[in-house]
């Protein structure tokens, strides 16, 4: 659920009984694994992860912009995307606050590259 009046969104699981109540600016990416999704994010300055029961796809239903898909598995918070490298078939993003590359699907890269 998002909350129009400000960046704070509240994450919930698929039976609605875990949930993050965090600002959307503060996620660096959320990653799926099978009926879990991670959500990186920033917490004062370090990076936590929390871990929910739901799909990408919901999750993705549950926000809005800035937050987009690059990938089959990953969303990424576009406003902390620093760079984009490689090439069509093996492109990766490197975000502010995260040591890491995050990679993006040939489908996505256009979106990517300017």
């Amino acid at each position: 659920m998002v909350d129009q009046e400000s960046s704070i969104v509240h994450l919930t699981s698929k039976s609605h009984n875990e949930y993050l109540t965090i600002d959307r600016n503060n996620i660096l990416f959320i990653q799926a694994n099978d009926n879990y999704v991670t959500i990186h994010f920033l917490d004062q300055g370090d990076v936590k992860r929390r871990m929910l029961r739901n799909t990408l796809k919901d999750i993705e239903n549950q926000l809005a912009s800035p937050i987009v898909k690059c990938h089959r598995s990953y969303l990424v918070n576009s406003n902390r995307i620093q760079e984009i490298f490689g090439n069509m078939n093996n492109s990766k993003l490197v975000l502010d606050g995260f040591n890491g590359e995050i990679p993006v699907s040939r489908s996505y890269v256009k979106a990517f590259k300017k």
